[in-house]
């Protein structure tokens, strides 16, 4: 017996590679007990693959392997005899003669065609064909090489299922054509959270992208009208998240460390359907503390008396001492301070106030003042 090195190339879904790596270890087992060489992937490539107008993510493969040959004959393809009277190949069927397509599980060994299980066709290096049935298999070729063919079979239909794109499925999608996406969908729906959806009411906007990205086969999913401004705005979300610095949020460093990527899994694509308002509050955000004339008054550490008036009050939550009130005050040069107290005050339309300054802080970007031990002058 020798070994012919043999290369096939095979394009899959990407959402299949993980299970054709599991399937092809399983044969590699097989294999080893035989004696054969392992099948090895020696590159892979990611492409696409169009089916009725939708392109499915592929990985296109290199496989190699060894095939036996015994007294010059090499297993070429196993036959599967349809009761139409054609014959299909698993395996490589170039250069067959054209009697092998009509043929049925007729073997040329012992010139019988009769129902079998299985048959092959075998190669010889001389370049001549011959169809065997599987219980002539050992006649033929002399010795036990029954499941070598089997295994070799075997291993070019479980390597040629993975083949089949008819249940393929999206598990990733560009970032950028992810973040498309949210834009449409914001800007036609709003943003709708996810969490305390209960099934009635709008759709989540991550239930809609997900939709419109994964579930392409069917018709009547949600799909957003795409405008150019949308294009825009996506690529200035993630223009705005990849050159983020300074400290983040949890949340913030995952939506930077997506966008950052080529791909998005199908798991991650609800939140960074979130991206879209993330950047509006930002923006927002931007937008008043530029236009607000607020800086930092007095120093810290230091009593002093200002002039303000109230703006707001909120009721704080009893932590267990009891509940507190934030007044928002604004001096007459447009300057925010605020007070945390637990007393209840009526305050004029403008008064004067005298406190120590805490400390010099910002809520949103814009620069307030927060003071304590206050009382009116």
């Amino acid at each position: 017996m020798t070994n012919t090195i043999n290369t096939m190339t095979a394009t899959i879904p990407a959402s299949a590679f993980a299970a054709f790596a599991v399937a092809l270890a399983k044969l590699n087992k097989r294999a080893s007990r035989l004696g054969c060489a392992p099948l090895e992937i020696k590159s892979h490539e990611a492409s696409t693959v169009e089916i009725d107008g939708i392109k499915f993510p592929a990985i296109t493969l290199e496989i190699t392997g060894t095939t036996p040959t015994f007294a010059g004959w090499t297993f070429a393809a196993s036959v599967e005899a349809l009761d139409s009277g054609k014959n299909i190949f698993h395996g490589s069927s170039t250069g067959f003669p054209a009697r092998f397509t009509t043929s049925g599980h007729s073997c040329e060994h012992c010139h019988q065609n009769r129902r079998r299980n299985s048959s092959f066709v075998l190669s010889h290096e001389a370049g001549d064909f011959k169809q065997v049935g599987s219980t002539c298999i050992n006649d033929f070729l002399g010795g036990n090489h029954l499941p070598v063919f089997t295994f070799l079979s075997n291993a070019r239909e479980v390597l040629g299922d993975f083949e089949n794109f008819s249940n393929a499925v999206i598990d990733s999608v560009s970032v950028i054509g992810a973040l498309v996406a949210s834009a449409a969908t914001v800007r036609e729906n709003g943003f709708v959270k996810k969490t305390g959806y209960e099934g009635h009411g709008p759709f989540p906007t991550a239930n809609l992208v997900e939709s419109f990205l994964l579930d392409v086969r069917n018709p009547k999913r949600f799909i957003p009208n795409i405008t150019e401004a949308d294009e825009a705005k996506a690529e200035s979300v993630r223009a705005w998240l990849v050159n983020h610095e300074g400290t983040q949020s949890d949340y913030l460093q995952k939506l930077i460390d997506l966008s950052a990527a080529s791909r998005v899994s199908s798991r991650n694509i609800g939140i960074l359907a979130s991206a879209i308002t993330a950047y509006d509050r930002e923006i927002e955000r931007k937008t008043i503390a530029s236009a607000s004339p607020s800086n930092h008054v007095g120093t810290v550490g230091k009593r002093e008396t200002f002039t303000v008036s109230l703006t707001g009050c909120k009721v704080l939550p009893d932590y267990g001492y009891g509940c507190s009130n934030l007044y928002s005050f604004k001096d007459e040069h447009g300057n925010i301070l605020k007070w945390k107290t637990q007393g209840d005050f009526d305050f004029a339309d403008r008064f004067k106030i005298v406190g120590s300054v805490k400390k010099h802080g910002e809520w949103n970007g814009v620069k307030e003042t927060e003071l304590t031990r206050c009382k009116l002058a």
